[in-house]
């Protein structure tokens, strides 16, 4: 059974750097491509078993057209032209079933793009990380985090979408109790290595030496510029190609109030200490389930924000198809929200 050599898989939350991280360690070294994200784990992966059986081919093949559906149906698309007809060809004998197709076409795109190995960036990582790492021999990982109360400020400073401080809170401390567990369960075999956003800009050239390191591949004598396809860049993306903001951290303190941010910290505080960010307002007891519920009470005008958001993006063609795409393919599996 062919899997692929020593692929990467990035563990975040977003809006934690996890682009960047992508871009510059595809710049760093030459064995490695980080392609945009098609989030394939996250919408077929508990998709599966609703194709049917998939040892017969017609449904394993619906199962591949929705994988090239994301990867094309995109605002950065995948520079492929493939069919379902054709991979079914080269598939071979490996297992069919989401998470070996996602190994294969990641494989397939990185080497493509002249390199041998697939750097993995997607939401909820820390969902399949386990398995991946059981049944992927060689699969590596990267836990990146950063200070939740920037992340919870980038979130709702998006052009679009929630303005609910508490709602953002929440998922980020979900996602870190779930991340971490893996993350220490995989370091104890030396598969993960940990690393924050505020050094990744702050000492941007070593951290990545110590990255390019871990992956135990050879950095770049010269430098490599980093290309990707782009019909339309989201708003988060605009910086990539730019110099890395060494001093983009802390912005929270201008966005939020002293209130909002006593309540991130009141919600976040225990994976904070872990991360060892600390709080500069925290303040436990009847004040805080106060203060929560007076955040909660924007949620109807919140949603109605938040739909107004989208109906906009919605008039591009492009977001308005993976919109669709993605609706198609929706599986309830998170309860954290």
């Amino acid at each position: 059974m062919k899997t692929s050599k020593f692929p990467l898989f990035i563990i975040a939350s977003e809006r934690s750097g996890t682009n960047l991280l992508r871009v510059r360690l595809s710049e760093a070294q030459e064995k490695y491509f980080g392609g945009s994200p098609a989030h394939l784990l996250k919408h077929l992966y508990y998709r599966e078993p609703y194709f049917g059986p998939l040892k017969e081919n017609e449904n394993f093949k619906i199962l591949l057209e929705s994988a090239i559906k994301l990867c094309t149906v995109h605002f950065a698309p995948w520079n492929i032209n493939w069919s379902a007809e054709a991979l079914l060809a080269e598939y071979g004998d490996r297992p069919r079933d989401a998470l070996f197709v996602m190994d294969f076409m990641m494989e397939k795109y990185a080497n493509e793009q002249g390199r041998e190995r697939y750097i993995s960036k997607e939401n909820f990582l820390y969902e399949f990380a386990l398995d991946i790492s059981a049944r992927l021999p060689g699969a590596r990982f990267i836990f990146l985090f950063r200070d939740p109360r920037d992340v919870v400020a980038s979130q709702c400073i998006r052009f679009y979408g929630s303005k609910s401080v508490s709602r953002f809170a929440r998922l980020w401390a979900y996602e870190q109790t779930r991340a971490i567990r893996v993350h220490e369960i995989l370091a104890k075999s030396g598969l993960s290595i940990s690393v924050s956003y505020e050094e990744l800009i702050t000492n941007e050239k070593n951290v990545i030496a110590r990255l390019v390191e871990f992956l135990r591949t050879d950095p770049t004598t010269e430098a490599v510029k980093f290309t990707e396809r782009r019909d339309t860049v989201p708003q988060e993306w605009e910086n990539l190609e730019k110099p890395t903001m060494s001093e983009n951290f802390g912005n929270y303190r201008s966005i939020f109030s002293k209130r909002q941010i006593k309540l991130i910290e009141s919600i976040c505080y225990l994976q904070m200490g872990y991360l060892g960010y600390n709080p500069n307002h925290y303040a436990p007891g009847d004040w805080v389930r106060a203060d929560l519920i007076l955040d909660r009470l924007i949620h109807p005008i919140d949603k109605f924000r938040e739909r107004l958001g989208k109906r906009k993006e919605k008039n591009d063609p492009v977001f308005h198809e993976r919109f669709k795409l993605i609706n198609s393919l929706s599986v309830n599996y998170r309860s954290d929200r």
